[in-house]
């Protein structure tokens, strides 16, 4: 009997000490499992869109017009069928960020407003800038700006990326106004349109040296004539050293023309820096244009 008595002890004993040791601060845990790594692919990055919003059914986003809309409480700009939306500020600016890529229809709401503006097709990433005139159930692109510059240039499409492409070496961005034809002037859609065709682009230049496109037209690939393509354009001479007009680098050489306002042959240093000019010359690779005119404007 003491030896069954003994053995229980010893027994009891040992399974304390072993209990004991499992709870000690030191002892090692057992190994978590490892993290399981999504497989889901990363969203591709949203668009921006921002611009500003006048009102009335004038031909630019004038000043009296964003004032008038802010008085009223500012508008509401949102993307339709997604919770994105943003309020315009004193200035009438708004600004949509993480708009999915794909067409997109805008619509803005204010007193005495409600009014829907297709705006095209966004790609991932692109920043689009656009000014938008409002009244009451319509909405529309401005165009006819006088703070931009006129552009027509032609030249290959390098690249085509959403609404967004590379002619002659130069961007061009697309909205929901622009236009595409056909070498016989007939409507055709952005799609038609492939790298290494021969376009004409009009628009308006814009402050980094991208073109807003109010017209894209197909043309035959002789169109261009030899030596470069054919750019005209009107901006705000902003650099002399080196000249920049509107944004893009312009060259000159003993062949370029400078002239006032009245036609008569002035220097370069007569030109004053702040003022308008308008430039003919042949785009080059390198995206500058070499200058075969440079005119003084009013």
């Amino acid at each position: 009997m003491a030896n069954r008595y003994l053995s229980l002890s010893v027994a009891f004993v040992l399974a304390a000490a072993a209990a004991a040791c499992d709870s000690a601060p030191g002892s090692p845990a057992a190994p978590s499992p490892a993290p399981v790594e999504s497989s889901s692919p990363a969203a591709p990055p949203g668009a921006t869109i921002g611009g500003t919003v006048g009102l009335g059914s004038g031909t630019s986003a004038m000043s009296e017009s964003v004032i008038a809309l802010a008085n009223a409480g500012g508008a509401k700009v949102s993307v339709v069928g997604r919770s994105i939306s943003a309020t315009t500020d004193d200035s009438g600016r708004f600004e949509l960020k993480d708009v999915p890529p794909g067409e997109a229809e805008l619509r803005f709401e204010a007193r005495g407003v409600d009014a829907r503006l297709g705006i095209g097709t966004v790609a991932s990433g692109q920043t689009m800038t656009i000014a938008v005139q409002v009244q009451g159930q319509t909405a529309a692109l401005a165009r006819g700006d006088d703070r931009g510059a006129d552009v027509s240039l032609r030249g290959a499409i390098e690249a085509i990326a959403g609404g967004e492409l590379r002619v002659a070496g130069r961007r061009v961005v697309t909205d929901g106004a622009t236009k595409y034809l056909d070498r016989q002037n007939g409507s055709i859609a952005l799609s038609a349109l492939k790298v290494g065709d021969q376009v004409q682009v009009e628009g308006i230049g814009r402050t980094d040296g991208s073109v807003m496109a109010a017209k894209i037209k197909q043309e035959g690939g002789d169109d261009n004539g030899p030596g470069g393509v054919s750019v005209n354009f009107v901006g705000t001479l902003s650099s002399k050293a080196p000249l920049v007009v509107a944004g893009r680098t312009v060259v000159t050489d003993g062949d370029t023309r400078i002239l006032d306002a009245r036609n008569s042959t002035i220097s370069l240093a007569a030109l004053p820096l702040g003022g308008r000019v308008e430039v003919e010359g042949t785009s080059r690779s390198d995206g500058s244009v070499l200058a075969k005119k440079i005119k003084q404007q009013d």
